[in-house]
């Protein structure tokens, strides 16, 4: 693509073979760093494509075909997943071959960087659908690989995907020790996004998890200053790239303006996703925007519309291959619903999103429990014990995924649900709460938060 395309050939050009497939790859790579930037763009570099791939039957030496092919095959997954999406199944299927080409060529030089990108380009695709044993596994391997080859920040990229791993699985204080350094270290290598095979920058990637995970922690300016970290990253880059990577980071700002009750800046960032993937023909971003837009729309609306809506977009994303993500998205839908009193729509989209935890996704759970709880006393008001249980489990996952955003809002859930006080376990996370975002600005549940604490006289317990 623009800048990261892959070639069979490093040599000046009185070096290559003169074989048809070297004129094809040639305009696929340079084809979309030219005007128009849409959707068109990526047609034309996938003739050329398709036009080398028939070709390659006339390459006679056999090494040399598998060479031609690996070309073909990233860059084809790379069109792919950067217009069709992470999760789409050609993606996918253009790495696994371009994998089993690296196997063939073995020790010819290059290959083993090669392989590097594919493993990572690999990752992209089952972290997208939600299939984490198995990116495990990929990570596994791409640690074996880079005993092998190096390529610059290849080992700070690998901690970035595993820190990834540690946010979607709720274990946010391993994802911080891995995503912080991780970033920090790419900043430091100088890390050329021409490197990657990614339709992202990999370090404005990694800006996207590290911006909402610092909030939940309850650092607000670290969160902030992730997401200009991630933007400033992005928006030097030529098409496709940039704008792919502009809107990456602003699905990241969108979720985290709605924590900070923002809804103004929350809709900006959602409506330049959408302008974004429409304008460049990048699916991945019309969806999503579609579904943080509707989720920011439905902060200040008094129906269902906009959740329905939130609902529908979340159904086209599910259907080409996206799993990340939906649990968290459907408990803030769950919490819409009750808002509005809708028990039979929050009790839906609660039985959703849990049961996309119970496959690994557990980012979401104390808020999920909450959700369970008050749903228990909206159909029966002596089911206090029950609601209860929830509620202190709420507290306690919370505590251990080291979410603090949760804990604050499920010990809010108890004093208001129960009308309790004097509660230990209850004001001690408050005032562990209040203490995370000591200089964070009042979203709405923290100011209650601060009340409270300040009522009670009480400290942070250490």
């Amino acid at each position: 693509m623009a800048t990261g395309v892959a070639h069979p050939f490093g040599k000046p050009a009185e070096h290559r073979p003169r074989d048809l497939p070297v004129s094809h790859c040639h305009r696929a790579s340079s084809r979309p760093n030219q005007p128009p930037q849409t959707a068109g763009a990526f047609t034309e570099v996938l003739a050329h494509l398709d036009r080398c791939e028939d070709l390659l039957g006339e390459v006679a030496d056999e090494n040399l075909r598998a060479r031609f092919e690996l070309a073909v095959r990233l860059n084809h997954g790379l069109v792919v997943s950067s217009t069709a999406g992470y999760a789409a199944p050609g993606a996918v299927a253009d790495y696994n071959r371009a994998r089993e080409l690296c196997s063939t060529l073995g020790e010819v030089p290059g290959v083993a960087e090669e392989l590097l990108k594919v493993l990572f380009a690999i990752w992209n695709y089952y972290c997208s659908s939600g299939d984490f044993d198995t990116t495990e596994t990929i990570c596994s391997a791409i640690e074996h690989q880079l005993g092998r080859a190096t390529i610059r920040s290849g080992r700070h990229v690998l901690d970035a995907c595993r820190g990834i791993e540690a946010f979607y699985r709720g274990n946010l204080q391993l994802a911080e020790e891995l995503l912080s350094p991780a970033v920090a270290g790419m900043a430091r290598d100088g890390i050329d996004p021409s490197e990657w095979w990614q339709p992202h920058e990999v370090m404005a990637a990694a800006c996207v998890f590290l911006g909402p995970l610092r909030f939940l922690m309850g650092d607000e300016a670290g969160a902030l200053q992730a997401i200009r970290t991630g933007l400033a990253r992005s928006q030097p880059l030529e098409f496709p790239k940039g704008p792919f990577s502009v809107a990456f980071v602003r699905t990241s700002e969108a979720s985290l303006h709605r924590r900070r009750h923002d809804v103004p800046a929350a809709l900006a960032a959602a409506e330049e996703i959408c302008r974004i993937g429409e304008r460049h023909g990048f699916s991945d971003w019309q969806i999503v925007g579609q579904i943080h837009l509707s989720a920011a729309k439905a902060m200040s609306n008094t129906s269902s519309a906009a959740l329905d809506e939130m609902g529908v977009a979340l159904e086209s994303w599910r259907a080409v291959g996206g799993e990340t993500l939906i649990p968290w998205l459907v408990v803030e839908q769950a919490s819409g619903y009750l808002i509005l009193d809708d028990v039979e729509n929050a009790g839906a989209c609660l039985g959703r999103a849990l049961e996309g935890m119970r496959r690994g996704q557990q980012l979401g759970l104390p808020e999920a429990l909450a959700i369970r709880a008050e749903l228990r006393l909206r159909t029966d008001p002596a089911a206090t014990v029950a609601a209860e249980g929830d509620l202190r489990e709420a507290i306690d996952v919370a505590r251990t995924q080291g979410d603090v955003y949760a804990l604050l809002r499920a010990a809010l859930a108890h004093r208001r649900l129960l009308h309790s006080e004097g509660d230990e376990l209850v004001d001690t996370a408050l005032a562990d709460a209040v203490e995370a975002y000591r200089d964070a600005s009042a979203f709405p549940g923290l100011a209650q938060a601060r009340a409270l604490v300040a009522a009670s006289g009480r400290v942070r317990l250490d």
